[in-house]
Order: C-alpha cells, then sequence, then structure tokens
C-alpha cells in the first residue's frame, strides 16, 4: 500500500483549487497569516503578499492506495481529515495533509501517519480498516441497489453471508430459522446492511444465529430495525412491524433491535418510531453496543385506556466479554435495553453480564437505562400453567445484574411507575441509579456491593443511589458489602427525597458488611428509615445510618401517655456489631441539623446511645412500649402485577382529567368573569355551563 496526498475533488471529481478572490479566502486571508505569526516577505510569500506555494499543497487529502503481488491497483481511497470549511486558526484554514508513512496493522487495517494543517501543523495518524470484508463472497445481495425485498413470505434455513439493507414490507413475513447468517459491516463496506420490518412485516427468528461476518476480525453490523406506527394499537399487529425471537443468537451489532424508524439519510422518521411489537425468550445477546432501544409509545385499549405494551424479553441472557467491539471507534458497550416514554414493557428472568473485568467499571456497560418509562423487572415462571403470584421459588429464574457500571438507570419526571421485584445485583459499581423517577418499588431484591473508589466517578460503590427520587419503596431487599480494602460501599444513598412532598421509605431491609449502611443528603423530611437489620464488621464499618448533609426527618415517637400504645410508632432498625461514637457509630449525623432518633430499648434492638455521632437526639422508649415483633409488618402486596400497574397510570390520567375541569381549566379568567357580571341570572347560567360535576 501506498500513501500520499492528492487535491480534493468535487462531487464530479474536478480538483477543487483555492480561488484567492473569492469567500472565504479573500475575507479572512490576511488574519490567517496574523494569527499564524507570518509577514510578508518570510519565506511563502510573493511579491504581491499571496503564498507562493498554494496551487500546489493547499486543498489536498489524504490519498491511499492498495495493490496485489503484481503491483496491480485493487482499491484506492482519499478523504479529509474532517468536513468542515476553512476555519482561522488555530482551526484548518488551508485544509491540507502531507502524509509520510504507511503501515498494516494486526487487524488487517492501514495505518497511516503525517500532518494535517490545523493549528498551522498538527500531527495526523488515520486508520483505515480491513478490506477482508470487501473481498467477501456473499450469498445473499441484490447488486441492483443493494436493497432485499421480500417478496411473499419467505424461510431462510441454509448459512450465509449478506450484504445490503433486508425490507420486509407490510403483509409480508421472513422467517429465519436453523441456520447462521452473517452480515457486513456497514461501515466498512460503505453499503447500508440491516434488516427493515416495515409496519405490517414480520421477522420470526427460530434457533438462528444472526450475527457480523465471523471471517474478518472485529466487526460489527447494523441491527434489526422494527418500524411501526406511534398513532395506532398494537392490536391488531398488522398496525405494526413485529419481531419474534426464539432460541435464537444475536451478536456483534451495534443497535440489534430498535423501534426507529429511518429515513434513507439515517435520520429518524418520527411517523415510523415507536409501536413496533418485539419479543424475545431464550435467547443469547453477545457483544452488541445496545441490544434492545425501545422508544416512546404509551398503548391504549380501544376505549382510551392506558394497557401494557405488548413486547416483552424473558429467560435471555445479555453479555459482553473481550471480544466485544468493531476494531475502531465502539471499543465499550453502552446499555443492553433502553427505554423511552414506554409501558411496562415485561423484563422477566434475564441476566446481564459483563464478563471484562480487566476494564475499568465505568466502561462495563449497563444492564438498563429508562426514560420517563413504566416497566417491571420481574422474575420468570418456567411453568407456563403456574401464574407469577404462585409460582414457587424453585420455579422462578431471576433478573440478575452482574460486573456492570451500573444495572440499571431509571429518570424522568412524568411519575412513570417501576417496579424491581426479587433481582439479584453483584458487584455493579450503582446497583440501581434513580435520577428523579418516582412512583417506584424495590422490592424482595439481592445486592452484592463491591467496595469501591473511582476517581472523578465515585468514591463508593452503591446498592442503590437514588437522587430525588419520592413515592418510592425500599423494601424487604439484602445488601451485603463484597470487602476491598481499597474503596467502601453504601447500601442505600438518598438524596432529596422531598422532591414531591411526600418522602421516600426504607423498611425491612438488611444490610451487612458495608461501609455504610444508609446515607442521606439534601432535605429528606419525609423520609423513614425503620425496621431494617444493620450487621457492621468493626474493621470497615463507618457507620449504619449517616446524614452527610440536609435535613432528615425526626424517626420515630414513643408513645408516652399514650393508653393504647402504637407498636409501629418508635422505630425498630436494629443494630448489630461493635460500635461507638467515633469512628463506628449506629447513627452519624454530619449536618448542621439535628434529628431525633425515638427507637425501641437496648434489649429489643441493639440501639445505642453511646453510639452516636453529631447533633443527634436519641431515646430509648422504654415506658409504655408493646412487643417490637408487632413494629414491622410488611407492606407488600401484589402491587407488581401488570393489573395494578395499568390501575396506577388510569387512577393518574383520571386525576390530571378532573384537576382540569377544576374552574375549566382556567381559574383567573373565571374570577375575572364573575367581577365584571352585572346579570345574575347570566353569570349564574355562565357558571353551570362550567362546572366541573
Amino acid at each position: 500500500a501506498v500513501v500520499s496526498s492528492k487535491r480534493t475533488k468535487d462531487s464530479n471529481g474536478i480538483d477543487i483549487i483555492p480561488n484567492w478572490s473569492n469567500p472565504p479566502y479573500n475575507t479572512i486571508m490576511p488574519d490567517f497569516f496574523n494569527q499564524a505569526g507570518f509577514s510578508a516577505g518570510q519565506g511563502c510569500f510573493t511579491w504581491d503578499g499571496l503564498p507562493g506555494m498554494l496551487n500546489g499543497v493547499w486543498n489536498t487529502d489524504t490519498y491511499i492506495a492498495k495493490f496485489n503481488a503484481n503491483l496491480s491497483l485493487l482499491w484506492e481511497t482519499q478523504f479529509d481529515s474532517d468536513d468542515i470549511s476553512p476555519q482561522l486558526h488555530p482551526g484548518d484554514f488551508k485544509k491540507q495533509e502531507c502524509m509520510y508513512r504507511i503501515a498494516e496493522g494486526a487487524d488487517g487495517s492501514l495505518v497511516a501517519v503525517g500532518n494535517s494543517s490545523h493549528n498551522v501543523d498538527d500531527f495526523l495518524f488515520v486508520k483505515v480498516f480491513s478490506d477482508c470484508q470487501t473481498l467477501t463472497n456473499y450469498e445473499i445481495k441484490d447488486i441492483s441497489d443493494n436493497i432485499i425485498t421480500v417478496v411473499g413470505n419467505q424461510t431462510w434455513n441454509t448459512n450465509a453471508k449478506l450484504i445490503g439493507k433486508v425490507l420486509i414490507p407490510s403483509g409480508k413475513t421472513l422467517t429465519i430459522s436453523n441456520c447462521t447468517i452473517e452480515f457486513a459491516d456497514s461501515k466498512r463496506v460503505n453499503i447500508d446492511t440491516r434488516i427493515v420490518v416495515e409496519p405490517g412485516g414480520k421477522l420470526i427468528i427460530n434457533n438462528a444465529t444472526l450475527t457480523s461476518l465471523q471471517s474478518c476480525e472485529g466487526s460489527m453490523w447494523d441491527g434489526i430495525e422494527v418500524q411501526g406506527d406511534p398513532n395506532k394499537r398494537q392490536i391488531p399487529n398488522s398496525n405494526q412491524g413485529y419481531l419474534s425471537i426464539k432460541n435464537s443468537i444475536i451478536a456483534n451489532a451495534r443497535n440489534a433491535v430498535s423501534t426507529v424508524g429511518r429515513n434513507e439519510d439515517f435520520s429518524i422518521n418520527w411517523s415510523r418510531t415507536g409501536g413496533g411489537i418485539v419479543t424475545a425468550s431464550n435467547c443469547q445477546f453477545t457483544n452488541n453496543y445496545r441490544s434492545f432501544e425501545f422508544m416512546k409509545y404509551l398503548p391504549v385499549n380501544i376505549q382510551g385506556n392506558p394497557v401494557n405494551d405488548l413486547g416483552g424479553i424473558s429467560n435471555c441472557t445479555f453479555t459482553t466479554d473481550s471480544n466485544f467491539g468493531d476494531g475502531g471507534t465502539v471499543i465499550n458497550p453502552y446499555a443492553h435495553i433502553t427505554m423511552w416514554n414506554t409501558r411496562n414493557i415485561r423484563i422477566q428472568g434475564n441476566k446481564f453480564e459483563n464478563l471484562r473485568l480487566n476494564v475499568p467499571e465505568i466502561d462495563r456497560g449497563i444492564g438498563l437505562v429508562t426514560l420517563d418509562a413504566s416497566f417491571n423487572i420481574l422474575p420468570f415462571c418456567n411453568d407456563s400453567l403456574l401464574y407469577l403470584t404462585s409460582c414457587p421459588e424453585s420455579n422462578q429464574f431471576k433478573n440478575e445484574f452482574n460486573n456492570l457500571y451500573t444495572g440499571i438507570i431509571t429518570s424522568g419526571t412524568n411519575h412513570a411507575s417501576f417496579t424491581i421485584d426479587r433481582a439479584l445485583f453483584n458487584n455493579n459499581l450503582y446497583g440501581i441509579r434513580i435520577e428523579g423517577a418516582q412512583f417506584g418499588e424495590i422490592i424482595r431484591s439481592d445486592f452484592h456491593v463491591p467496595f469501591s473508589f473511582v476517581p472523578g466517578e465515585t468514591k463508593y460503590a452503591f446498592g442503590i443511589y437514588a437522587n430525588a427520587s419520592s413515592v418510592t419503596k425500599i423494601e424487604n431487599n439484602n445488601f451485603l458489602g463484597l470487602y476491598d480494602a481499597s474503596g467502601r460501599s453504601i447500601g442505600v444513598f438518598i438524596n432529596n427525597s422531598d422532591v414531591s412532598g411526600t418522602g421516600l421509605s426504607n423498611f425491612l431491609n438488611d444490610y451487612t458488611g458495608l461501609s455504610i449502611g444508609t446515607q442521606t443528603a439534601g432535605s429528606n423530611t419525609h423520609l423513614n428509615i425503620d425496621c431494617n437489620t444493620f450487621t457492621k464488621y468493626s474493621n470497615y464499618g463507618l457507620a449504619d445510618i449517616h446524614v452527610a448533609n440536609g435535613v432528615l426527618a425526626n424517626q420515630g415517637a414513643c408513645n408516652t401517655g399514650v393508653v393504647n400504645p402504637d407498636p409501629q410508632l418508635p422505630q425498630a432498625n436494629i443494630f448489630n456489631g461493635l460500635c461507638n461514637n467515633s469512628n463506628m457509630n449506629q447513627l452519624k449525623n454530619s449536618s448542621l441539623s439535628s434529628f431525633e432518633y425515638n427507637s425501641y430499648p437496648t434489649i429489643n434492638c441493639g440501639f445505642n446511645t453511646a453510639c452516636l455521632y453529631g447533633n443527634i437526639l436519641g431515646t430509648e422508649c422504654t415506658a409504655n412500649t408493646t412487643e417490637i415483633s408487632e413494629a414491622c409488618p410488611t407492606t407488600l402486596t401484589s402491587i407488581g402485577s401488570p393489573v395494578h400497574k395499568i390501575r396506577i397510570d388510569q387512577n393518574k390520567n383520571a386525576i390530571a382529567r378532573l384537576i382540569n375541569k377544576v374552574d375549566a381549566g382556567n381559574t383567573s379568567a373565571i374570577q375575572q368573569l364573575i367581577t365584571n357580571s352585572t346579570n345574575p341570572s347570566l353569570l349564574k347560567s355562565e357558571l353551570d355551563s362550567i362546572e366541573p360535576y
């Protein structure tokens, strides 16, 4: 291969030669040379003040050509260092690349070095992917326009390599079964290669493997696009694109499955984005940058009431390992599943796992990312005759999130509800991270929290990190520290739970072997931390409950002077392990604001006023105290069921409609109407017409 520089060409292949009489050169040329530190008469200037060697070296691109052993040209390519028009110093005004040397990389790529004219003269390093894919023989292709259109109902059941876009129109079905289909990398062959399911089209994948070209190292493909109609229902499913994946492998995709509809120029086609029906069961998703992308769609029934999305993912495995990447810019995964403004897509019994333990924690990917989405993380029951609520634990497969940067990130402002029930979070920097999401419950789950320290990111690892989240229940979970002397851990961190004035509940959880069990910050005047069990170890346990800053609500109250004492009134947190008032505290307050802690007596729960640090008024409620066994009744019900989720959404919509009815939604206008009225009969008639009920 050779590398050189070659004059930039226009779309017709004509050399682009700078014209110094035209913009931008005639307007900013003097400024360029002044800023670059040149003056007239220096080397490259002629008598008229213009550079004498412009025609030779300005507006030149990197040029690379490859030859065979007989020096016959195989291919050539030419490209600029960027697509930006000439910019003043320190930008690239000359648009000049001077390339000096080329070598072959271990993966078959070509690497060239030289200079660009950014900042007058900067280093330039370029990499051209291996030509392995362009030289591959493809069994499935269309040489006319690179679009393979499914005609009628087709079945592919033979191993094949594919290049081009597979288009499944409305009314057509493509079935891929019992075979492996390898897809070209669009970036390497410069040909759009993916599968597009149009509204009304169907793709059935059963016992098949869809992956990138295995004979060419380090490549990825562009996945499956399931288009829909966001303004139509999912019943009948002919309204939407439909994808079913069973017992199959989808690997090495940038976006394995997406409900984004795209135009020919890859911009988003919003009229075809959202609504596509996607189901997957008993599948493996391996080394995808993102495996599922669900875009905005809020399904309703024929009466217009909220219903659940028909999509779901169950009993699947999502994995990234040391083979991840496209050999270029994609070097770390993003997320296995993302959801934006969707309603209760089922996520049941899946495993999300990063096996690249040699990479930094922040590069290990995320299990699930949601924005303004209602969702349920529930076990999968392997007995189809049993409902989940009656499925024995031995028949349940939990969702697992292992060795990730974050297991689940959920955020939003539209009060979308969520349930995370009976899941396992193991060795993640953040097990669950909540940023503003509300109406949630995290219940009956296990968190194995590492001891971490990531400079610039966090001094701790977290089981649950809840920021600006309220109306959320954290109940009956287990938090276990995975001790490592190099870092620290927090079971639950809660910041500003007063965001909607209703607070958060931290109840009946078990915290064992952590640096800090529960830590709070900001405004938490409705937060209740009760009925938890804290067990800290003397060599690294810092505090069971720590107020880092801000305000915490008074915790509990004594039944002083009450005829019928309330067993739930005093706090019933149980404290185990050695403690003191310096560096191993049961309660620690680093804030300037004080709070009360009124607890069952030491004999019942291990609470010790000698193990408090900071401005805390700790009291043992010894008088008129009931049995602690009556203090902590569980609040768990079957609220995690899809039926209850729908009812929550229906009730929220009904509340919004009723509020809007008051004063016809315009109080100020009605006040003005009353003030200006001179005819009582007419005023009564007008008020009757807009009364809410």
